[in-house]
């Protein structure tokens, strides 16, 4: 119970660090422009000092720490809406797969309090949503290193279909090596040491159902937040041919 809590805690604290970096770029801006119907921010040319006394380099792409931290991002809405679909979308549609056909449920599809006190209606509305959270995370931090919140990885005006997509492609590989790292964390802290397979059948086990949990976030993962960004770069290009 105790490592369910540390859990949400840590994942409330991150992504109360994303948010603020998010609302720390959007504000930036010195001013707003129109593209099609879609309002984007965009900061001056100026350099602006970040807390940690960095600056944020012309083209957005500065080192990796700086790309988290003093993020460009030009569509002060979009990370929000990742975070949506990330958190509540991805694991929803998991949750309905796995009711309509059946399958076993995720080892993340548990109650928080092992207690027959706690096992209402909708009990497993918060593990979903605390899983969803630290899927959101791995997005988020995907993106940024990734540098899909800028102008050029949402519109395809600017470069084509082809970089909206490579974007999104170097979002989730660096997503998914997060979400990697971070079950093989959390293993670790469950078993209190380094496992691997041949152990044990039940380290053996837990270790099958981990990376299948793994794969099935990514797969569904994928099919709720690429769709959502071609749209939105098929909105925009036909908004700025209107």
């Amino acid at each position: 119970m105790y490592r369910k809590l540390f859990r949400c805690l840590f994942m409330l604290a991150l992504q109360l660090f994303l948010a603020n970096a998010f609302n720390h770029a959007a504000v930036q801006g010195g001013y707003l422009r129109t593209i099609g119907r879609t309002t984007l921010a965009t900061a001056k040319t100026k350099h602006f000092p970040t807390t940690l006394g960095m600056a944020n380099s012309k083209d957005g792409s500065g080192t990796p720490l700086d790309r988290v931290l003093s993020p460009k991002i030009d569509d002060p809405a979009l990370p929000y809406s990742d975070v949506c679909v990330a958190q509540i979308i991805g694991p929803a549609m998991q949750v309905f797969y796995v009711t309509l056909t059946r399958s076993p449920n995720p080892t993340w599809l548990k109650p928080l309090f092992d207690d027959t006190l706690w096992q209402y209606k909708g009990a497993l509305l918060a593990p979903t949503l605390v899983h969803g959270a630290g899927l959101a995370c791995c997005w988020m931090l995907g993106a940024l290193m990734a540098r899909a919140y800028e102008e050029e990885a949402i519109d395809p005006t600017i470069g084509g279909y082809g970089t909206v997509l490579w974007r999104i492609f170097q979002a989730g590989c660096f997503a998914s090596g997060v979400l990697i790292l971070s079950t093989q964390v959390d293993l670790l802290v469950e078993f209190g040491r380094y496992v691997q397979l041949g152990e044990s059948a039940e380290a053996d086990a837990r270790i099958l159902a981990a990376w299948v949990d793994v794969i099935n976030d990514i797969f569904f993962e994928i099919l709720a937040l690429v769709p959502i960004r071609l749209y939105l770069a098929a909105s925009i290009a036909k908004n700025k041919m209107m």
